[in-house]
């Protein structure tokens, strides 16, 4: 591919004409005057920001703050500075717009599965990364711009290889101040983890935790629950939960039953969480690193996930946070939450992990706008769909 190189605009003497031109920036720029922001520019070494244009126009090789075009910004996040620093990012110096006349201009360029061909830009720089962008498992990822070749320069997905790694939730400790650049795993809170390890082999409990009450908490009525809302799948979990109702009642919601949930939120805060000790977390398919929001909603609204994928579930959820229905036959599994569900104080054990970590759904693109500014480096997948493939390995199901 000829690429070609991109040559700054000089800043001084801009005409009133040019300043119009990228008055879109100009909410940016005010953003980057504010007294927060110009105190952390100062820690940098960048000193304050001046009123006018920038000297370097957004979209340029050397500018200060980068931007991002999303084409078809489905499933993709915008944003500008503000949102990046009050979300905690170290780099936050980015907007990212869903502008597609901009997207010659732009630092990256993302294309997301509901991107057109026709939305491709005509040109393309040498400084610009093409990001391609998926949250679908392999066996369910549109393949549009995926045949592309010698196209893509970074990838964006739910799996730890990518090159900006976007899970669908993640633990954060509570003590944490700033967010890491890159969405962690359980291993890099080690302090946090440690603590928590000790509690727990000392057999704390929720119950034990003097800051509330929990005892209603861990006190539900039911036992299962599980929204569902395509009823056959690669992963085969309808076979399985239909196996494990012949031991235990699960209450299934969702469109593949008679139990309608009309949002997803909605059905955990009214339905699911005041009712039901466990939640199916269950995927379509099983897949490496496919972990979804079917685990983090369980977290996130009081739930004991069970987890059923191919998912590496132990280096993004603490221990005895979850139960592993991947090692264990529907009568077994019956067996473990009924005999967990039992005791206040054992099942309080699953919810121990609540005193240390918080849940934070839809990570921010703060290792986006990081590697923007660090990352240097020319690189371009030769192959997306082979390297996809190979990453995102798909399976069937063990135990059924």
């Amino acid at each position: 591919m000829n690429f070609k190189k991109v040559i700054p605009v000089a800043a001084l003497g801009v005409s009133l004409l040019m300043f119009l031109q990228f008055q879109y920036y100009e909410t940016a720029r005010r953003l980057l005057s504010g007294p927060v922001v110009a105190a952390r520019l100062a820690t940098w070494g960048l000193g304050p920001v001046t009123e006018g244009p920038p000297r370097v126009q957004p979209g340029e090789k050397s500018s200060p703050l980068k931007k991002v075009v999303v084409l078809k910004p489905r499933y993709f996040r915008l944003g500008n500075s503000t949102m990046l620093l009050s979300q905690g990012c170290p780099e936050w110096r980015c907007l990212i717009t869903s502008d597609e006349r901009e997207a010659e201009s732009a630092d990256a360029v993302v294309f997301t599965r509901s991107t057109g061909l026709n939305s491709v830009p005509k040109k393309r720089y040498a400084h610009q990364r093409y990001i391609w962008v998926n949250h679908e498992s392999p066996v369910n990822t549109p393949r549009r711009f995926i045949k592309k070749t010698h196209f893509f320069n970074w990838t964006n997905t739910y799996h730890m290889k990518s090159d900006l790694f976007s899970p669908y939730g993640a633990l954060v400790p509570l003590t944490e101040k700033q967010l890491p650049v890159r969405a962690p795993t359980i291993s890099d809170s080690r302090s946090t983890f440690l603590k928590y390890k000790h509690d727990l082999e000392a057999g704390n409990s929720l119950e034990d935790d003097s800051s509330q009450d929990w005892s209603a908490f861990l006190r539900r009525p039911q036992l299962a629950a599980w929204l569902v809302s395509h009823c056959r799948t690669h992963s085969h979990r309808e076979r399985y939960v239909k196996k494990l109702q012949t031991y235990i009642p699960v209450s299934v919601f969702g469109r593949c039953s008679r139990r309608r949930c009309v949002r997803s939120k909605l059905c955990f805060t009214s339905a699911l969480a005041p009712t039901y000790s466990f939640y199916l977390s269950f995927e379509n398919s099983i897949c490496n690193d496919y972990i979804t929001e079917k685990v983090w909603n369980a977290m996130q609204y009081g739930l004991v996930p069970v987890v059923f994928g191919g998912g590496n579930y132990s280096a993004v959820l603490p221990p005895n946070s979850y139960v592993d229905a991947n090692k264990l036959k529907p009568a077994d599994l019956a067996k473990l939450l009924k005999s967990i569900a039992a005791s206040p104080r054992e099942y309080g054990r699953y919810h121990l992990w609540r005193v240390y970590w918080k849940v934070l759904q839809v990570w921010p693109h703060c290792e986006l706008c990081y590697k923007l500014h660090n990352d240097h480096n020319v690189s371009v997948y030769s192959n997306v769909n082979s390297w996809w493939n190979a990453a995102g390995k798909c399976r069937g199901p063990k135990i059924i």
